[in-house]
């Protein structure tokens, strides 16, 4: 049964996919990747894809890098999805429309912090799963990207409320997760979980888009990766603060 704070939770999260910033072609196209390798034909990726020449261009740049290795970076939007596979276009398109549908000046959260912060994850927790061989790279990269999307959530629908919680938490020195709980009645972790779940994220995203990993299903030792990934991450940006 939900809480009336779920249902606030959930109309506020709806706004997000009626936001200008997010491309018409989002939804469709994420809908789309939710399925399994199977269902999904190429040739409808490349359509969606090619409707959005951010989107589209980041896939071809990334396809081209030397990431891959390639002799020749391919020169069409259907060479870099198959090059780049379902799961890191999905990722692409997280990043890139989350990223246009963030406040680009800073508020509350300095975007350019979180980003960097949620990339700097996600790329550690790619590493230790390949170091491993213990969970899907791709799947680790993803967790990492999006363990704290909550907090871009509170941002967007939230910013009044989520303002406060800010100030209670600096003003008396207690964790950000806490401050959320008392001045808003829940946190950053139940925003970034309805996010996922009311966008169909890949499995076990509910449990971890938003900082707050809860159980151990779906993503397995990705959690781990994201434990670890966010402490190194905390303690390198407090070596370089000092």
């Amino acid at each position: 049964m939900m809480t009336p704070f779920d249902v606030k939770i959930r109309e506020r999260v709806h706004q997000i996919e009626t936001m200008p910033a997010i491309p018409a072609v989002f939804l469709p196209l994420l809908k789309l990747l939710s399925n399994s390798a199977e269902e999904v034909k190429v040739d409808e990726v490349v359509r969606l894809v090619s409707y959005d020449n951010t989107i589209a261009g980041q896939c071809l740049r990334l396809a081209g890098s030397p990431l891959f290795g390639l002799a020749q970076a391919p020169k069409s939007i259907k060479g870099a999805v198959i090059t780049l596979g379902l799961r890191r276009v999905e990722t692409i398109l997280l990043t890139c429309c989350l990223g246009q549908a963030f406040p680009t000046k800073k508020g509350v959260l300095d975007p350019a912090v979180f980003w960097r912060h949620s990339l700097g994850c996600a790329m550690v927790c790619r590493k230790f799963s390949e170091k491993l061989a213990a969970a899907d790279s791709e799947k680790a990269y993803m967790a990492g990207l999006l363990h704290d999307i909550g907090f871009m959530v509170n941002c967007l629908v939230f910013p009044k409320e989520f303002a406060k919680a800010m100030e209670t938490g600096n003003q008396e020195g207690i964790p950000l997760g806490e401050a959320e709980q008392a001045t808003m009645g829940f946190t950053h972790c139940e925003t970034g979980r309805a996010l996922a779940e009311k966008w169909k994220l890949a499995d076990g995203a509910a449990t971890i888009g938003g900082g707050g990993v809860t159980t151990k299903q779906s993503f397995g030792d990705c959690q781990l990766h994201v434990e670890w990934a966010s402490w190194s991450r905390d303690v390198r940006t407090f070596e370089n603060d000092v």
